[in-house]
């Protein structure tokens, strides 16, 4: 499966929940696609105009391709994912989640060694002891060659979603 079909069959999965940008920049880099859900949910006490609580759910999707991905590109997303946490997140008593997933799609076969490191990443935040929401960090790999996809552990619940169907 060649780049511009999978990211057409993942993208047209993507549309029905998130708002998709195309050519997106954040902190100075530059990715091919950027998809954005938000849900905000309330509770109720007998009516609408008495609200117990309310959440909001947000969810940032980051796609890039590269040709290879080795042990530099791996430091560097460790140091990326903290500042994009920093920036997407803001901490309040409404907020429950973020999560964000860098997907990147690469054209050579990735090595043996990254695929492990990449399944042990894990980047977590608690704000307030969970009262003002917590956040995470996805990785997900998509070596197209071979039709592999390796996630993080965060990201193992939503790795059939990144498979290439052939």
């Amino acid at each position: 499966m060649d780049y511009s079909a999978y990211i057409d069959a993942l993208l047209k999965k993507f549309e029905r929940s998130f708002t998709i940008s195309e050519g997106y920049e954040f902190q100075g880099y530059r990715y091919d696609f950027y998809a954005y859900f938000h849900e905000k949910r309330m509770r109720y006490f007998a009516s609408k105009k008495m609200v117990l609580d309310e959440f909001n759910i947000y969810e940032h999707c980051f796609f890039q391709r590269v040709s290879f991905f080795g042990e530099n590109e791996l430091r560097e997303i460790g140091k990326r994912g903290q500042q994009m946490l920093a920036e997407l997140v803001k901490p309040s008593l409404e907020h429950m989640s973020t999560t964000v997933t860098m997907v990147w799609v690469v054209d050579d076969p990735v090595s043996d060694d990254i695929k492990k490191k990449v399944k042990r990443y894990k980047l977590r935040r608690s704000y307030w002891l969970n009262i003002k929401g917590w956040s995470q960090m996805r990785l997900v790999l998509v070596a197209l060659p071979r039709g592999e996809v390796v996630v993080s552990t965060d990201a193992r619940k939503v790795e059939d979603v990144y498979l290439p169907s052939f």
